[in-house]
């Protein structure tokens, strides 16, 4: 028996309502042999593709992938006078405890655990968000301030914090902006691309975003890698996955022990 058929043979043991629900149509008959084999050799692609899409969403932000491609977002000292101060109680580096340097990701955990520390002090977790509000705004400001004097590098960065803390309207419209200043940018391309697949839901869109940063840079494992998610959830193209993987392995040998890597290429990922 294939590991294809062990994966099936499991999905149909456990009565997989994904499968149930994709492939049972009014007027089946599991007597007619023709039919069995067509649902059988179907059943065996989706399963495929299911073990797929759940390694790829264990793994799609393991360091060894994923690092490359989240935004970056350095809030810094935050280079905002309104951030720094000496040591009285409302610095929020001394609140948050956190460095110079720091990006978002990095200042949502310190938030995240100096409310924990507050146990329920409703005076020190409301000291704790106006400290975590100083740093977010702080950048702003100082972003704002750039790229309203700057070009499509820093209109870009103005568009990654919009779209990191989640203004998406802000974010879209800035990365366009950035791409008519410059639009050889790669970096503005693949991050729009992100916006439109990840926010919008628009694949089509964020598809033609990744080819025209393609264009411009083919071996980019960035956008590659991109556009390879976007294949296998939203177009749900198994093959086309493997395809673009496979061009990325040959720029990045090193991914190719990855679990999601071997998945797509019908490994053991446990190997």
């Amino acid at each position: 028996m294939t590991r294809a058929d062990r994966i099936v043979s499991l999905f149909l043991s456990l009565g997989c309502p994904c499968v149930g629900r994709t492939w049972t149509s009014p007027g089946f008959s599991w007597s007619n042999r023709h039919h069995t084999k067509r649902r059988t050799t179907a059943m065996r692609a989706r399963a495929s593709l299911l073990q797929v899409r759940t390694i790829a969403s264990r793994h799609a932000r393991a360091p060894a992938i994923r690092k490359h491609h989240v935004r970056p977002l350095a809030l810094g000292s935050d280079a905002s006078d309104s951030c720094r101060g000496g040591e009285d109680d409302d610095n929020p580096h001394l609140v948050l405890r956190v460095s110079p340097g720091t990006n978002y990701q990095g200042l949502l955990t310190a938030r995240k655990e100096a409310l924990f520390h507050c146990q329920g002090d409703a005076e020190q977790e409301q000291r704790v968000e106006r400290a975590f509000v100083r740093f977010v705004e702080g950048a702003r400001k100082r972003l704002r301030e750039e790229a309203r004097g700057g070009g499509a590098a820093e209109k870009l960065a103005l568009a990654n914090f919009h779209h990191t803390v989640g203004e998406v309207e802000q974010a879209e419209r800035t990365y366009r902006e950035a791409l008519d200043a410059d639009p050889t940018l790669v970096d503005g391309w693949n991050q729009l691309g992100m916006l439109l697949q990840e926010e919008r839901h628009d694949p089509d869109g964020a598809e033609t975003m990744y080819k025209r940063a393609c264009e411009l840079e083919p071996d980019n494992v960035d956008v590659l890698f991109n556009w390879a998610q976007l294949k296998l959830y939203a177009r749900q193209d198994l093959q086309g996955t493997r395809d673009i993987v496979e061009k990325i392995i040959v720029l990045r040998p090193d991914l190719a022990a990855h679990p999601l890597v071997k998945a797509l290429r019908e490994e053991d990922p446990s190997e």
